[in-house]
């Protein structure tokens, strides 16, 4: 554990020297990094900053900050399962239980296991879903993910890309186009993540940069965040 906690520091601090810094679009704590970092605190049950995030596996094999499963990050390419896998209720398997190969020069799930990977591979979700959803919106209704953009509704770009980290992107246009309402494996319902992530300004083109933050900041863990990460365990 101690291994793993410096290994994590050290890799914090990397992201803070060797990341290309951009400014977001609307230069605020509820720019795209705020809105990661309230995710990765919902998520994972443990506060902002704590290296312990990356780290974290609830009883289902989800994995990291954003709590990835099998099914995501084989779409992005960071693993290949030898048969089937996990991909929600009625997939078959019951679990993440990453039986596999890794890609993108990660070689085992411990080395997706760090910051700089994970603060990566969300970035490239969340473009997955955006291009995902428009293409699906395009096709059944001819118009783009910003017709459906309406904040005094509640409709955010940071809504929308929060609650297809929940259901998926197929949940998320359904709910656009006909407002079916799916939940995940918890019970937790899109329109959920969509309204509590809602207040987060940003645009898609800050989606490709990583953003300096104070994600490297070592915070004191409480017995109630222990214990918060260890129930996901």
């Amino acid at each position: 554990m101690i291994l793993i906690r410096i290994v994590n520091l050290i890799s914090l601090a990397a992201i803070e020297i060797a990341m290309v810094f951009v400014t977001p679009s609307i230069a605020s704590p509820e720019s795209l990094q705020g809105m990661l970092n309230e995710l990765g605190k919902r998520e994972t049950g443990l506060s902002i900053g704590d290296p312990d995030q990356y780290t974290c596996e609830n009883s289902q094999g989800n994995i990291g900050k954003y709590q990835f499963g099998e099914a995501l990050l084989y779409r992005l390419g960071y693993f290949h399962p030898y048969g089937s896998f996990y991909n929600g209720p009625g997939s078959g398997v019951n679990k993440n239980y990453w039986r596999g190969t890794w890609g993108k020069g990660i070689k085992n799930k411990q080395g997706f296991m760090v910051p700089l990977v994970q603060e990566t591979a969300i970035r490239e979700a969340f473009i997955l879903n955006f291009n995902s959803i428009n293409e699906q919106l395009r096709k059944k209704t001819r118009k783009t993910i910003y017709y459906f953009i309406n904040p005094r509704e509640g409709i955010t770009l940071s809504g929308i890309l929060a609650g297809a980290h929940l259901v998926g992107d197929v949940g998320v246009t359904e709910f656009l186009v006909a407002n079916q309402v799916r939940k995940d494996e918890n019970k937790t319902d899109v329109t959920t993540y969509i309204n509590e992530f809602a207040k987060y300004e940003f645009q898609e083109t800050d989606l490709h940069f990583l953003v300096k933050s104070k994600i490297g900041q070592k915070i004191k863990h409480t017995e109630k965040q222990k214990k918060a990460c260890n129930l996901q365990q």
